[in-house]
């Protein structure tokens, strides 16, 4: 959004660059190969998959130059797509995501004034 009505000089002078769904996947599905080879070799095992919905709350995202976030959200929904499927082998389908969202942070130094 902030791309898209910052004139061109402006964005080019304070380096925004909005980042493609498609290109933050490219840096994003190497990370959670980890997670999702082992929610597929939890299986149906409760315990197991208790500990790596544990584990993954405690995954910190950051993005040192995050502009309009949209990095940082297409990480989050990545990592609670995770989270749903094992809370759906849980039988927890409703439980609320233990993922805090401090553990999402970003930078950015440019401030626009409305």
């Amino acid at each position: 959004m902030i791309q898209a009505v910052a004139e061109d000089e402006e964005r080019g002078a304070l380096g925004m660059h909005y980042t493609s769904v498609p290109n933050i996947l490219k840096v994003l599905n190497p990370c959670s190969r980890r997670p999702r080879a082992r929610l597929e070799e939890a299986a149906d095992n409760p315990r197991t998959l208790l500990n790596l919905r544990r584990r993954m709350s405690k995954i910190r995202v950051f993005d040192p130059a995050c502009g309009s976030g949209n990095f940082l959200v297409i990480a989050y929904k990545e990592m609670r797509e995770i989270e749903a499927e094992i809370n759906k082998r849980r039988a927890e389908a409703d439980r609320r995501t233990e993922f805090p969202s401090r553990n999402f942070r970003g930078i950015e130094l440019a401030r626009l004034s409305c």
